[in-house]
């Protein structure tokens, strides 16, 4: 519809002509500019651009006074605000803050999943592959017998006093499959975190020695091939699960959590030889606790990103 005042070829047109033209008086006159029009705004490396963005004002959020001052200070003497300066450096990956992993999963091809945290942990695939969904992307797809992606064993993945785990799921049969594992791969039962479904249950376990665990479990059979976005925290003292922005099941847990050297694998564990069969993307690890109220948030930041998933 047209929001046009005065002759179209009049000098003194202004306002906007549908979606194209806007006639506008500026300072050196009347000028008509044309608006654009992205054709496809949900590409792959646009929703990987996003979710960066998303964490680098996460991390500017979770900065303290004092930090937030410094930037200030810095930022004026290129005259902007210390808020910009910030998120260009993260944007950048020139800074290595609470976020310690961030795979969207979404290059579509080739053996690794880039990491943009900021720590360099990227993910290098062991024998899933890119396939394309009936949402219409193409995801990286786990079979069920020996799939995974291995993030590596860099010290940022340690964490002990908070944690949360994030992925968006989708499983394709009701085989036992870890989500998340810091186990010991070389043998034996050494752990720090894990996040794994047992036929009816979704299990978050947090280890204080390596061995003995506790475990925090939700009672959940998922609708085959329904995407769900899973959350699994601990704030130093309550185990939390959260499905689709809802927490749904806690617990008490004192910490810290064991500091394992093994390597984070997304998608499988060699321990127990129990892989996902299904696909996953947007696997994200911080060293704190996201609260219910920001899970929510995060939750439906995650639905507006991925509108062909149907997250309810």
């Amino acid at each position: 519809m047209s929001k046009l005042k005065a002759p179209l070829l009049s000098f003194s047109a202004s306002g906007t002509l549908g979606r194209a033209l806007t006639f506008q008086e500026t300072p050196a006159g009347a000028r008509v500019i044309s608006t654009p029009d992205h054709v496809d705004t949900h590409t792959p490396r646009q929703i990987t651009q996003r979710l960066v963005f998303l964490e680098a004002i996460a991390h500017w959020a979770s900065l303290s006074d004092a930090a937030q001052a410094v930037y200030r200070a810095e930022a004026s003497r290129y005259h902007i605000t210390g808020y910009n300066l910030c998120l260009r450096r993260f944007l950048k990956g020139q800074i290595q803050g609470a976020c310690r992993l961030l795979l969207p999963m979404l290059e579509g091809n080739g053996a690794l999943c880039s990491d943009y945290s900021g720590y360099g942990n990227d993910g290098t695939i062991f024998g899933a592959t890119w396939g394309v969904q009936p949402s219409g992307l193409t995801l990286l797809s786990f079979d069920g017998l020996d799939d995974y992606v291995g993030c590596g064993t860099h010290s940022s993945l340690s964490v002990a006093t908070a944690i949360t785990l994030e992925l968006v799921i989708s499983w394709r049969s009701l085989r036992r499959g870890h989500i998340f594992a810091k186990y010991n791969f070389a043998g034996g039962n050494q752990r720090s975190y894990i996040l794994v479904w047992i036929p009816g249950t979704l299990r978050f376990s947090l280890s204080l020695n390596g061995i003995g665990h506790t475990d925090l479990d939700y009672v959940f059979t998922p609708t085959l091939n329904r995407a769900y976005h899973i959350v699994a925290s601990w704030d130093g003292t309550d185990m939390l699960i959260a499905i689709n922005g809802v927490p749904v099941a806690t617990r008490p847990f004192a910490g810290p959590i064991f500091s394992s050297t093994s390597i984070l694998a997304i998608g499988g564990s060699q321990n127990y030889n129990q892989w996902l069969d299904g696909y996953c993307l947007v696997a994200r690890l911080l060293n704190y606790a996201l609260a219910p109220h920001h899970i929510s948030l995060r939750y439906a930041a995650i639905k507006r990103l991925f509108p062909s998933l149907s997250l309810p």
